[in-house]
Order: structure tokens, then sequence, then C-alpha cells
């Protein structure tokens, strides 16, 4: 059942009180509640169900087809008495569930506390913090090479970490917090700094195995088209483009034969892959952009574990899509809710 389907069902079904449904609130803010499905003695993942919902004494409102459990309803206003029903598939409405939003905070909000930043690998770097009082948003902000400071991600005020991904090795990063509300910004937090450490690339040679014009994988990979990418005197690496859009099959020309060195996501328009060098490494990193909407997509970083390139780091972004770099022109693939930690 497709989700107009599912919306047209519920909507047509009485709204009679079931007992099978558990329906529970939380309120997150004074804008927003978070509304969990659970059904006793059933599946314990739930990806969409029907929500009702009214406030106060007014009438019930019409069905949200819910794609997420649990769902976050937003726009509401402070001191809100909030009641819903839920259901799922083809059960009766769950028992009413009334939750009422916080309420509205009297002033700013108090100053981010304990702030942290630590690196994680030489391409993420992991930041903390105490959650702050009365905040409704945290903004995470970024110092340029100027110093001034631009902001990278906007978050709930719940949320108390943040991985910076797609970095490179010996990256420095600057960063400050502020918290925010209807009645203004808190002052910055204290800047903290951290350094992604250096890049110890694998130097053993490729043992994969040569590879035939027959070879199955190439056979799969039917590919529409090549880029090639000098490694250096006697290496090389060609990326096929496979039509079933699975990824790019990397092929290295190594010791006199091509061998398969993995297999990488990309962005399905045949747009290869960043190369990025080190000194004194045998082995690039490789960084993909993929496209997964207007003003989205996700970053991946791929590192050579002797054998095939595996991926190290994943960022899922929104905004602008280029590659993160340590320049001025921030990367703004973050100036949204970033909540994928």
């Amino acid at each position: 059942m497709n989700a107009v389907h599912q919306m047209l069902f519920l909507a047509a079904l009485p709204p009679d009180a079931g007992r099978q449904l558990a329906l529970r609130g939380r309120a997150r803010s004074p804008t927003q509640i978070e509304w969990k499905l659970s059904i006793p003695d059933g599946p314990s993942v739930i990806d969409g169900f029907g929500l009702r919902c009214k406030t106060g004494g007014g009438a019930w409102e019409a069905v949200y087809s819910v794609q997420k459990n649990p769902f976050l309803e937003e726009g509401l206003e402070p001191s809100t008495r909030r009641t819903c029903r839920a259901r799922w598939d083809y059960d009766l409405w769950s028992p009413p569930a009334a939750v009422t939003t916080l309420a509205a905070p009297a002033g700013p909000p108090a100053r981010p506390q304990r702030l942290i930043a630590r690196a994680v690998s030489p391409f993420r770097i992991a930041l903390s913090w105490r959650r702050p009082r009365d905040a409704e948003w945290v903004v995470v902000q970024q110092a340029k090479r100027d110093g001034a400071f631009v902001d990278l991600a906007y978050l709930y005020p719940w949320e108390s970490r943040l991985g910076d991904g797609g970095l490179l090795p010996d990256t420095r990063r600057i960063y400050r917090l502020k918290a925010v509300n209807r009645h203004g910004e808190s002052p910055p937090s204290r800047v903290v700094t951290a350094k992604t450490p250096p890049h110890r690339p694998h130097h053993r040679r490729a043992s994969s195995a040569c590879l035939s014009s027959r070879s199955l994988r190439l056979q799969e990979c039917g590919a529409r088209s090549a880029h090639r990418f000098q490694l250096g005197r006697g290496k090389s690496i060609e990326m096929l483009d496979c039509e079933d859009d699975s990824g790019s099959l990397l092929l290295g020309w190594l010791d006199g034969c091509r061998r398969d060195l993995g297999t990488i996501q990309t962005s399905g328009f045949g747009d290869p892959p960043e190369v990025i060098w080190n000194a004194g490494e045998r082995w690039p990193v490789l960084r993909s952009a993929l496209h997964e909407g207007e003003g989205s997509g996700s970053i991946l970083t791929y590192d050579f574990d002797g054998t095939q390139w595996k991926e190290v780091d994943r960022i899922f972004s929104c905004g602008r899509n280029h590659l993160p770099d340590s320049g001025d022109d921030l990367w703004w693939a973050r100036g949204c809710l970033y909540l994928d930690h």
C-alpha cells in the first residue's frame, strides 16, 4: 500500500478507539512534539502510520500520513495542549494521547557550555556540548581564515553532538556555538580547535588477482563510460560507471595487469570522484559527492586498505553540493538541520 492509498484508506475508517496500538508524545520544545507509535506484541519497527490530532477542545483535524516513526510535529504554539491518536495498517485508532508544548522562554537562551572538539579519524572531527537552557535552535559555527565565524549547521535544541566529516588529514578547524530562541541569540560559547591527524597510508601491494576481459565483474558492470587517473609510473586507476547505478567499478593497472580495486558510489551523472594525494602516499584518498535531489546529497570518503578502496567516512548534506575544503569558501552543504551523526 503506497502513501497516497494508505492516507485515503485511513481517512475512510471510523475513528473508533482501539486497544492494540500505543501512542506516546513528548514535548521537545515550545513549538515541537515528538510522537511515537508502538504495538504490544507487534513489529519492533513501524515505518509509517496515520496520525489525527486536535488542539485543546477543538475538532479532530485531517489525518497525517506519517512515514517516519517517531514523528516530530512542528510549528506549534508554546503552552499548547495537543491530543493525537494513531492508526497503523488495518488497525483501529489508538487511545488518545495528550501532550502540552513547553512554555515560551522569558528571554534569550543561556550561553552554551562545555563545547568539546576532538578528531576521531583523519577524516572527521566530533563535537559535543551540554544542551543549553531555553534554546529553540542551536547554531554550530566555524571560523574562516580571516577569523570571522559563519554558520555550519542548525540543530534541534536537544541535540548535543555533531560529526563534522568529509575532511582531509591534517585539517585544522575552529568552532563555537550559539543558542537561539524567539527572543534572540545567546552569547557565543567558548572557541575550540581540533585538527585531524596525519593519514598513515597502506603501503602494501595490491593483492587482488589479474582480471581478463571476460571477468564476471566487468560483464556485470556493463560500463557506460570510464575515467582514468594516473598514479605514477606503471600504475593507474580506471573508473567504470556501471549501468545498474550500483556505483563505479575501480580497476587498477598494476604490475602488468588489470586488477579489481573495489566499487565506490558516484552521483550517477558520470562525475568522477575527487582524487586527494598527500605527501609520501602510494595510494590516494577518493572522495565522491552524491547528488540525491535539489540541494541535497552525501559526501563519501574512501581509503585504500591494501586490497581495495573502502568507505571510511560518510556525511549527509543539504545546500550547495561542492566538497568541503580548508579555504574561505566554506562548505555550506550543512546549512540545514543536520541529524546524521
